[in-house]
């Protein structure tokens, strides 16, 4: 699975409009969690996050909305204008580990997949 096939998946089976600009996406990393770095720019407009487990073959969709308030609690790196959002792996618990933030409130479903 890669992102422009995720996202067609998500926008069929969700309706949803996602696109490769308004999309962030992460598979497992080698420290077996999840990694993204969305720009900071981002926050002014509506941001979808897609956290791929290929263990279990399914995708999770997050829609965070523009200027939301939690873009005040994600942590910022120094070097790069990019926010850095962390999660353990899990099909069920969605906590931003570097801001301790559940992002289950921004869970829009998940798709699975062969």
């Amino acid at each position: 699975m890669n992102k422009e096939s995720a996202i067609k998946q998500v926008n069929h089976k969700l309706n949803l409009n996602l696109n490769s600009n308004n999309t962030n996406w992460s598979n497992i990393n080698a420290n077996g969690i999840w990694s993204i770095e969305p720009n900071c720019e981002r926050k002014s407009q509506k941001l979808y996050l897609l956290l791929n487990n290929n263990l279990s073959k399914k995708i999770h969709v997050f829609e965070i909305p523009s200027n939301h308030e939690v873009y005040l609690k994600l942590y910022c790196r120094n070097d790069r204008n990019v926010y850095r959002l962390l999660f353990n792996l899990s099909d069920t618990e969605f906590i931003e580990t570097l801001g301790h933030i559940n992002f289950k409130f921004f869970y829009k479903g998940l798709i699975d997949y062969i």
